[in-house]
């Protein structure tokens, strides 16, 4: 009881005393020598031990120096000591209190000219801000203190911020910032031989590209870093390093070897209480068990892990647990379950900035909207996710789907109006024609019902038109970022693990392409011959892609004028992709693709044909996968013709896919037909 009196009254001393202090210390220079200075550092020191232990104590002693600091005007040991407050409350992971002790200790320190403490203080901004999620905030304190000890000349301090970058970085999906940060520092880590962050930063660079899903440059950097591992290493990083080796087999769908890594790390921090590993290692234990199908477990694994994060205020892992919950929940089919924790997820998400964990999301809201048979939801997000994806064309393509959205939502609104309106007149006669003899009211009513019913029919063959015409546009603006972003992560792999020159000769090509696609999306009808220059540009890609995987053709009717004669854009793609993407997928031979282009009565016959492993050895292969592929370019297409098919009122538009045998009903490769009236 007395202790806890005495922390009372330091503490409403140490409240007393800022006011009064703040003013007075601009005005004054800090004691250096005085009576009670030994006492001073004989309390800090107190207060520094019970860091970890007891925050309470900390306070007893370090506001008891702070007192007698303050009255004696060495603002500097008033700092330390709010500097000291700061991380006990830092250790138990009390941030807000962290937050407003950092301030304290740095007002005091505003009048005084000590370089090396201010930025430790920016330092620790840096970390509580990470700690809450709050990346922007910690992004600008960790590049500040960077710049601080630039000035300094501090070479392991300015790398030890560039590593905290790239792990900023790192959370908000930026990969290729996170690279850069990380070997920056490697470099000047490896310059003044610290060997332990050296270790450290290996580690971290394995954990981008694992991210990148290059695993094997992953295991490699993993593997530099366990090689420098000793007895000197802490328990703390054995239990990263086989949390990491554990993701890797997991990745690589090695179940048994990663639950065995995952406990092991779990032991690990356990044995050193390090709250934020536990859970950690449980996410993983839970993914693994949710990919084996033991779901109950994975669900119980996923409760544990949140219930630790909830406690250490980890909003990143909790942003990511919901979601994984939400994934489960959807293997378990129940979508309004799996909806509500997404929405928890994508709510954290959006605060914290952490853009992989949203895109995840998207993903997972339109798996769920689809097995509640709301496809218009399911559309929106599948738009959502596309876009967020293709970080190049992000913000246009959400703006984008956000106006076609409204457009449609208005559209359907002044529809109503309409109606609405034409009853209000329709009553409005019945009243004016009261007084009217009977025989005249009867043929008005009449007359009236059946205007009625015309202009009724009329609304709705219009709304109805407008409605199919902003379905195509929608299923036209999911097709264009869907085949950027297959395109954009093949260039992303060429760069990364090919030769970097030629990668940029490739990307050179696809920026072409993509000119030419972001035009022609804005068009219902295009020239055939922009058409058929597109494909030959995309297969030209496709070519530097896969290496001598398959050769194509291109073929024109000489009775076609391909500069007169119009179609549809990009309905051909889908199946040539496929053709690449799957029909020569596992094959030992060189492929072969023919297009072709003919006329056909009054339409353009379009021939997409394969030598591959045809269309039921593709089905069979999709569903021995864990989570099967959906041929969604294909499925739109489809829909693209369909709706062509309705707006017209007749069946000019269509597509016929055959399994190509030879005489011994050898699977021989795959045909597409694909019938398409033209304009002129």
């Amino acid at each position: 009881m007395e202790t806890k009196r005495v922390c009372t009254y330091g503490n409403k001393l140490g409240k007393a005393l800022v006011s009064i202090f703040f003013v007075s210390h601009l005005f004054s220079l800090s004691a250096q020598d005085y009576p009670d200075k030994v006492l001073v550092d004989s309390l800090s020191e107190k207060a520094e031990c019970f860091i970890g232990v007891s925050v309470d104590s900390v306070l007893v002693y370090a506001n008891r120096a702070i007192f007698i600091a303050g009255e004696n005007r060495d603002w500097e040991s008033v700092s330390d000591n709010y500097y000291i407050i700061q991380k006990a409350f830092y250790q138990n992971s009390e941030m807000d209190s962290a937050r407003k002790y950092i301030w304290k200790s740095r007002s005091f320190l505003n009048g005084l000219d000590d370089e090396k403490k201010k930025v430790r203080l920016i330092h620790s901004l840096g970390l509580i801000n990470y700690k809450t999620g709050e990346l922007d905030s910690a992004l600008f304190y960790y590049q500040k203190e960077f710049e601080m000890e630039k000035g300094l000349g501090n070479e392991e301090r300015q790398a030890s911020a560039l590593g905290n970058i790239g792990m900023v970085f790192y959370r908000q999906s930026k990969y290729q910032k996170a690279v850069d940060n990380y070997f920056h520092c490697l470099k000047i880590f490896q310059k003044i031989g610290d060997d332990q962050k050296v270790m450290l930063t290996y580690n971290n660079i394995g954990n981008v590209y694992r991210y990148w899903e290059d695993y094997p440059k992953a295991l490699a950097y993993y593997r530099k870093a366990m090689e420098m591992t000793g007895a000197e290493s802490n328990k703390r990083f054995e239990g990263f390093m086989n949390n990491n080796l554990a993701i890797i087999f997991r990745k690589q769908l090695q179940f048994d070897s990663a639950i065995v890594y995952y406990k092991e790390a779990k032991g690990i921090y356990e044995e050193v209480n390090y709250q934020k590993g536990i859970a950690s290692a449980l996410t993983g234990l839970a993914i693994t068990y949710n990919k084996l199908g033991e779901l109950g477990q994975s669900r119980k694994t996923y409760l544990e892990a949140i219930a630790i994060q909830k406690k250490v205020n980890d909003r990143i892992g909790l942003a990511s647990n919901y979601g994984n919950l939400g994934i489960l929940l959807l293997d378990e089919e129940k979508p309004l379950k799996a909806i509500t924790y997404l929405e928890k997820s994508d709510s954290l998400a959006r605060e914290i900035g952490y853009r992989e964990v949203q895109k995840n999301n998207f993903e997972s809201f339109r798996d769920a909207y689809q097995m509640l048979g709301n496809f218009e939801k399911a559309l929106d997000y599948e738009l959502k996710f596309v876009a967020l994806k293709d970080s190049i064309y992000n913000i246009e393509k959400l703006k984008e789907i956000e106006n076609i959205q409204e457009k449609y939502q208005a559209e359907q609104k002044q529809h109503s109006i309409d109606v609405l309106n034409e009853q209000a007149r329709v009553k409005d006669v019945k009243l004016s024609r009261k007084n009217i003899f009977i025989g005249a009211l009867v043929v008005i009513v009449l007359l009236t019902l059946v205007i009625t019913w015309l202009i009724n029919r009329n609304y709705k063959a219009h709304a109805n038109r407008r409605r199919i015409i902003l379905e195509n546009k929608l299923l036209r603006s999911q097709m264009n970022p869907h085949f950027m972003f297959n395109s954009l992560n093949a260039i992303q792999t060429y760069i990364l693990r090919k030769n970097p020159l030629e990668g940029a000769s490739y990307l050179s090509k696809f920026a072409d392409l993509m000119r030419s696609i972001l035009y022609n999306s804005r068009e219902e009808f295009i020239l055939l011959e922009k058409e058929i220059a597109m494909i030959d540009n995309y297969l030209e890609l496709q070519q530097i892609r896969f290496k001598g995987l398959f050769t194509y053709s291109l073929q024109v009717d000489h009775a076609i004028n391909v500069k007169g004669v119009m179609i549809p854009p990009m309905l051909a793609q889908p199946f040539i992709e496929n053709a690449i993407e799957h029909g020569f997928k596992n094959i030992d031979y060189t492929g072969r693709l023919e297009i072709s282009f003919a006329i056909h009565d009054d339409s353009i016959l379009i021939k997409v044909t394969d030598n591959g492993i045809g269309v039921v050895a593709s089905m069979e292969e999709n569903k021995e996968r864990k989570k099967p592929h959906k041929s969604l370019a294909t499925v739109i297409s489809k829909e693209r013709l369909d709706l062509f098919n309705k707006r017209m009122k007749k069946s000019l538009f269509s597509l016929m896919i055959n399994q190509l045998k030879d005489e011994k009903e050898k699977i021989k490769g795959t045909e597409v037909k694909l019938t398409i009236p033209f304009k002129r």
